[in-house]
């Protein structure tokens, strides 16, 4: 559902994309790096900058909302309404600065984004799309070390 977000995320000179979790942040980091976007990485466990970065891949608590931003990519939009870490998703809705931001996530979270647009004086516009392929969980690891190909910790700035 992200896809066509990042293809945009990395037309931008400058852009951030938000994830829930840590292991989000760091396979958009993965891609946007080995793409030579130059991509920091900035979770709670750990911060990898880069020098002339133009990008930011990052925990959605972690949102810098005092730089301005092309694209930013605010994914699973539906923890929105999550009693503990909603904050998060609701601050960067209404606190990131830039020109264009795509909200992804379940259609839960439609009408709560839509007033919280409204209210802001923002334009809305809601696109949907259907997967690439069936969504299945995978019985064993992709990467069985983190120094196998494909792994995060491969990619260097």
């Amino acid at each position: 559902k992200t896809y066509h977000a990042l293809q945009r995320l990395k037309q931008a000179k400058k852009g951030m994309y938000l994830a829930p979790l840590r292991l989000l942040a760091a396979e958009v980091y993965e891609n946007l790096t080995s793409e030579g976007i130059y991509t920091n990485l900035v979770t709670g466990q750990e911060a990898r900058e880069v020098p002339f970065s133009t990008h930011v891949a990052c925990t959605v608590e972690l949102a810098d909302i005092n730089r301005d931003y092309d694209v930013v990519v605010l994914d699973e939009i539906q923890m929105l309404c999550d009693s503990f870490r909603g904050f998060a998703w609701t601050r960067a809705l209404m606190g990131v600065r830039c020109k264009e931001i795509h909200v992804c996530g379940g259609t839960e979270a439609r009408e709560i984004v839509q007033k919280i647009c409204k209210m802001c004086g923002d334009d809305f516009e809601i696109k949907t799309y259907k997967r690439f392929s069936e969504l299945k969980v995978q019985t064993e690891s992709l990467a069985m070390s983190s120094t196998e190909k494909g792994s995060y910790a491969k990619v260097q700035p």
